[in-house]
C-alpha cells in the first residue's frame, strides 16, 4: 500500500550543470499521459513509460533524459501530474563518478475524493450528471443515496447519471454520498440534491362539437414545476387568441370536421430543469343539422297568393319554425314542416317576401335556416288610355291600351266601328260609325286576357268628337332683312286656339301666335307663308298666301374735298344701292348737330378742323324699305410736306441716305430719288443708297385724308462714293478694349458684297481667319486665344462681276 498511496501531485528541482540529466517516474497504469513539465505535455510523454516489475502492470515506470535546450541547467523547473500523485528522483552527471541523485517525491499519502458541487437541483422528470473525482493514491469511489432514484452507470462509475424518483420530492434534501475504494484512506464526499416536482399538465375531459358550430372552449391547467403551456392539434383548426393561452378556443377546419375527430396536446413550457409534459384530450365532431325550405324562389299572383310549403328537416335536428319577412300568417301554425302561407296585402305590396325555415332542438349545434323568396306577381291591370278627344273631320281614333301584371294581352269592345288590324290589339285603330260621330261621345272597352291564374280586369275609355278650326292670318309691308309683322286671327271651332306653325317659305319657322319674322334670302322676293292651328282638341287647319318680300336698300356714300382754298366745304356723295326691282326715292342726311338735307348729293360746310364729326344717312325705297348708314371722322388740315435725310459721311462704295418725314395730316408718301433711272418709295421713312457722287433733287409728295396733296424738294450731295476697294480697307487694328479699332472693319462688305468670301493668314501661311460675308468681323482671337502682335495678310474676294481679281493686302495687329 505503501507504494500506491505515497508520492505528491507537483515537484520542483533544478539541473545544476549541464551533465547527463534524467527524471526516474512512477504513477499508477493509466495516469502517466497527465504529466506536465514547465507546461508542457510532449517533454514526458506516456509513451515513455513500462511497467514496473512486481506491480502485476498497476505501477508504471520510465526513466527519461533531456537535453539542456529541453532542461536549462541552473534553471527552476516544475513537474506535475494534473489526476494523480506520483514519485519523482533526479540524477545529474555520469555512472562512473561526479554524479547527482536524489529522490524528489515525499512519501505522505494526499488522498482525496471530490463527489461534485455541495448542492444541486434537479427536476425529478430529468436526470443529474455526476462527474467525481478520487485520487490521492485511491482512485476508485462508490455511490450511495438516501433517495429512491438510481444510478445509471451502476454504482461504482465515478462518471455517472442519478435519475430521481418521484419520490424523491419528499425528502429534503437527497444525499449522494460517494466514498473512495483504494490501499489508501477512505474518503467520504457527498452532493446535497434538491429534487423539485415535474410539471402536471391538465388537458381536460374528452369533448364533443357539432360541425356548424366548431369552437371549442378549452380550460387547460398545468401546475408544480411549470405555469405556462403550448396547444397543438393533430388537425388543421386554430386557437384563439392563440396556442399559448391555456383558456383559448379551438375553432375546428373543415379537415376537422370531415375527419370527425381531432386530439388537442397540451404541452408545458418554461420548464426549468424539467422534462416538458403533455396531456391530450379527444374532440369528436358531430355532423350538423340539415333544412331544405323548398324551391329558391315561388311565383304567385296577388289576388291568388296562398303559398304552400313543404319543408325537410335532416341531420342532428328533426323540428323546426318558419319565419316571414312579411306580415302574413301560418296555417295551421308555424311549427308544420308542410303549411300554407298566408300573405298580407302589405306582403303583397311589397312584390316579394322571404320565408325561411330554421331548425329547433339542435343539441350542441346551431339552428340552421333556409329560405325561399317568394314573388307576387300583381293581378292584371288594365289601362285603355286617356280620354281622347278626335276631330270630327279626321274621326280616325288611335287607341293607346296596356295591360300589365298579370297579364300582357287584352281584347277592345263596345264599339260598332271597324278595330284595325283587330280588336285584339292594344294600340289598334278604331274607325267610328256616322252615328258615332254625331253622337259626339263613345265609350270603348278593353278586357285582359291570358290572364293565368289571375283574374281578367276591364277598363273604358272614352272618346269626344270635336270640330275643326279656322285658320287665318294678315300680314304687313314686307322688306328683305327688316322684321315684318304676321297677325293671327284665326277661330278656334271646338274649345281654344292652342298651338300654331308658321312656315315662312324660306325655311324659316315659328310657334307663336304673331310672329315677327324677317327675311334675309337676296333671291328670292316671292314666298308662301303657310299657317297651321291646332285646337284644345288636337284639330288642325292649314291656309297658305302668297306674299312679295321688296330688296332693301344699301345705303352707301363718300366724301371729297376742295383742295384749293381755306375752305372747310365737304361734298357728300351718295352711292346707294337698291336691286332692280325696286328705286330709292328718299334720302335724309344728319350732318351730326350741324344740319340736314334731304338732298341726294348735298354739301356742307363745318367750322373748324381737329374735330370728330358724325355723318347719318337714311335712304328709302318706294316701297318703305329703308336702310341707315353712320360714319365718324376727324377732319384735319389738308397735308404739309416736309422731311430732312443723314448719311456716314466716311468712304464707300455706295452711299445710304436715311430720309426722315416731317410731314403733318399726311396718309401716303411718295419719293423720287432724282437719279438715273431714278428711284422711287411708298413708305413713310426711306433710306436709298446713291452709288455715284451728285447732287440729287428729292422729292416727296404726300396726300391727306380726302387726297388732297402737297409736295417738297431737297438737294443731296453725294461727295464719298468710291470705286477704288482698296481704300476702305483698314490696314491696322488694336484690339485692346477700348472701343476704338477694336476689330477689323469692312462695312462695305457687309453692306453690299454679301456673298464675299474673307481669309487672314500669318506670315507663316496659316489661314487664322476666314468668312463668307463678313458677319462676324475679325477681332484679333484664333480658336480662342489672343494673337501676338504681328502683320497679317488677307485675300478678299468680292464675288461681283465688276471686281473679278481679289484684293489682297497686309493689317498690322497692334497690341
Amino acid at each position: 500500500p505503501g507504494i500506491y498511496c505515497a508520492g505528491t501531485y507537483s515537484v520542483d528541482f533544478n539541473r545544476p550543470t549541464n551533465d547527463t540529466f534524467s527524471l526516474n517516474l512512477f504513477t499508477r497504469s493509466g495516469f502517466q499521459g497527465n504529466f506536465l513539465l514547465n507546461g508542457s505535455n510532449s517533454l514526458v510523454p506516456a509513451t515513455s513509460f513500462t511497467p514496473v516489475p512486481g506491480t502485476s502492470n498497476t505501477i508504471m515506470g520510465a526513466k527519461i533524459y533531456f537535453t539542456p535546450s529541453q532542461v536549462p541547467a541552473g534553471g527552476h523547473n516544475i513537474l506535475t501530474n494534473t489526476r494523480d500523485i506520483f514519485g519523482c528522483a533526479m540524477q545529474n552527471g555520469s555512472n562512473s563518478g561526479g554524479s547527482d541523485f536524489g529522490f524528489l517525491s515525499e512519501f505522505t499519502s494526499y488522498p482525496s475524493i471530490l463527489a461534485g458541487p455541495s448542492s444541486a437541483t434537479v427536476c425529478s422528470n430529468s436526470t443529474y450528471t455526476l462527474s467525481a473525482q478520487v485520487g490521492g493514491g485511491n482512485v476508485l469511489g462508490q455511490w450511495s443515496s438516501n433517495g429512491f432514484g438510481t444510478f445509471s452507470g451502476g454504482n461504482t462509475a465515478l462518471t455517472n447519471t442519478y435519475v430521481p424518483s418521484n419520490l424523491d420530492t419528499l425528502i429534503h434534501p437527497v444525499q449522494l454520498l460517494l466514498t473512495s475504494v483504494g490501499p489508501c484512506t477512505v474518503l467520504k464526499d457527498t452532493i446535497l440534491l434538491t429534487v423539485t416536482p415535474a410539471p402536471l399538465v391538465e388537458a381536460g375531459a374528452d369533448q364533443n362539437i357539432c360541425a356548424n358550430n366548431p369552437v371549442l372552449n378549452l380550460g387547460g391547467t398545468v401546475t408544480r414545476g411549470a405555469s405556462t403551456g403550448i396547444w397543438t392539434t393533430t388537425g388543421s383548426g386554430t386557437f384563439t387568441p392563440s396556442n399559448t393561452n391555456l383558456n383559448a378556443s379551438y375553432t375546428a377546419s373543415s379537415a376537422d370536421t370531415t375527419a370527425g375527430h381531432v386530439f388537442l396536446i397540451l404541452t408545458s413550457t418554461g420548464n426549468g430543469s424539467c422534462q416538458a409534459v403533455s396531456d391530450s384530450m379527444k374532440v369528436t365532431i358531430t355532423h350538423a343539422p340539415g333544412v331544405n325550405a323548398g324551391p329558391a324562389t315561388l311565383t304567385v299572383c296577388a289576388n291568388n297568393n296562398a303559398v304552400s310549403l313543404n319543408g325537410v328537416v335532416s341531420g342532428g335536428a328533426s323540428t323546426a319554425n318558419w319565419t316571414s319577412t312579411g306580415t302574413g300568417n301560418f296555417t295551421p301554425n308555424n311549427l308544420q314542416l308542410n303549411a300554407t302561407y298566408n300573405p298580407s296585402a302589405g306582403d303583397v305590396l311589397s312584390g316579394t317576401v322571404w320565408l325561411k325555415l330554421t331548425t329547433t332542438n339542435n343539441g350542441l349545434c346551431k339552428s340552421v335556416s333556409d329560405s325561399l323568396e317568394v314573388f307576387f306577381t300583381p293581378a292584371p291591370t288594365v289601362n285603355p288610355g286617356a280620354t281622347i278627344d278626335v276631330c270630327k273631320n279626321a274621326p280616325v281614333v288611335l287607341l293607346n291600351g296596356s295591360v300589365t301584371g298579370g297579364s300582357s294581352t287584352g281584347i277592345w269592345s263596345g264599339g260598332a266601328g271597324i278595330f284595325s288590324p283587330s280588336n285584339t290589339i292594344l294600340t289598334a285603330t278604331y274607325t267610328p260609325t256616322s252615328s258615332e260621330i254625331s253622337a259626339g261621345t263613345l265609350f270603348l272597352t278593353l278586357t285582359s286576357t291570358n290572364n293565368g291564374f289571375c283574374l281578367s280586369s276591364n277598363n273604358s275609355v272614352q272618346i269626344n268628337f270635336h270640330d275643326k278650326p279656322s285658320a287665318n292670318f294678315s300680314f304687313s309691308n314686307l322688306c328683305l332683312n327688316t322684321p315684318s309683322n304676321f297677325t293671327d286671327f284665326s277661330l278656334p271651332g271646338s274649345g281654344s286656339l292652342q298651338a300654331w306653325a308658321w312656315n315662312f317659305g324660306d325655311g324659316g319657322l315659328s310657334s307663336v301666335q304673331n310672329p315677327v319674322y324677317t327675311y334675309t334670302n337676296s333671291i328670292n322676293y316671292t314666298v308662301t307663308v303657310q299657317l297651321i292651328v291646332k285646337n284644345t282638341y288636337g284639330c288642325y287647319d292649314t291656309t297658305s298666301r302668297v306674299v312679295k318680300i321688296f330688296p332693301l336698300p344699301e345705303a352707301a356714300f363718300w366724301i371729297t374735298r376742295n383742295c384749293s382754298g381755306n375752305g372747310l366745304n365737304l361734298d357728300f356723295h351718295d352711292s346707294s344701292y337698291v336691286a332692280s326691282t325696286d328705286t330709292i326715292n328718299t334720302w335724309f342726311w344728319d350732318f351730326g348737330g350741324l344740319g340736314q338735307s334731304t338732298l341726294q348729293n348735298p354739301v356742307q360746310s363745318y367750322p373748324t378742323t381737329g374735330a370728330n364729326y358724325n355723318v347719318t344717312l337714311i335712304v328709302s325705297t318706294k316701297h318703305a324699305c329703308t336702310d341707315t348708314l353712320s360714319k365718324s371722322f376727324v377732319l384735319y388740315p389738308r397735308a404739309k410736306a416736309g422731311f430732312y435725310f443723314s448719311f456716314n459721311q466716311g468712304q464707300s462704295t455706295g452711299t445710304i441716305v436715311n430720309f426722315t418725314d416731317t410731314s403733318k395730316y399726311a396718309i401716303t408718301w411718295n419719293w423720287f430719288f432724282g437719279d438715273n433711272p431714278q428711284g422711287t418709295s411708298s413708305i413713310q421713312n426711306p433710306s436709298y443708297t446713291y452709288f455715284g457722287n451728285g447732287n440729287y433733287i428729292v422729292t416727296q409728295v404726300v396726300h391727306d385724308q380726302y387726297g388732297c396733296t402737297d409736295t417738297a424738294r431737297n438737294v443731296v450731295k453725294i461727295d464719298n462714293v468710291t470705286t477704288d476697294i482698296s481704300t476702305l480697307i483698314p490696314n491696322a487694328i488694336s484690339p485692346n478694349g477700348d472701343g476704338r479699332n477694336d476689330i477689323w472693319h469692312l462695312d462695305f462688305i457687309t453692306a453690299y458684297y454679301p456673298k464675299a468670301s474673307v481669309d487672314i493668314y500669318n506670315r507663316w501661311g496659316e489661314n487664322i481667319y476666314t468668312s463668307q460675308g463678313y458677319e462676324i468681323p475679325w477681332n484679333g482671337i484664333y480658336s480662342g486665344h489672343e494673337l501676338p502682335a504681328a502683320t497679317y495678310y488677307y485675300v478678299i474676294v468680292l464675288n461681283d462681276p465688276k471686281y473679278p481679281n481679289p484684293f489682297k493686302g497686309a493689317v498690322l495687329l497692334l497690341r
